[in-house]
């Protein structure tokens, strides 16, 4: 049995009253890519990034800054993320069964 997680991300923008840019990125992130990227774009505007925070992350840091999260991969024993072209049940013909998202957990 093989199971997906859905993860979104969502970025939240506080504008100060003075000229800098104050931006708070969160997000549920397993490999950090997306955030990194977010982060990334801030920057390049301007931005400052406050801060990161996420329900789980496998992440401590995201491009030095840290991440806040409720669960870590210290609370999820055995939790293992892997770039599908890196994936030893893609490797195997493992088919996906079922999906685990915001909305629970559907079998295909």
């Amino acid at each position: 049995m093989a199971l997906v997680f859905a993860v979104a991300v969502s970025i939240a923008v506080t504008i100060p009253v003075s000229v800098a840019i104050s931006v708070t990125v969160s997000a549920a992130c397993a490999s950090g890519r997306t955030v990194e990227r977010a982060t990334e774009s801030v920057k390049y505007y301007g931005g400052k990034v406050a801060g990161i925070s996420s329900a789980f992350s496998m992440q401590s840091k995201i491009n030095g800054v840290p991440v806040d999260t409720l669960f870590s991969t210290s609370d999820i024993p055995g939790y293992i993320s892997y770039p599908s072209h890196d994936c030893p049940l893609c490797q195997k013909g493992v088919a996906v069964d079922a999906i685990s998202n915001g909305y629970g957990y559907s079998k295909i």
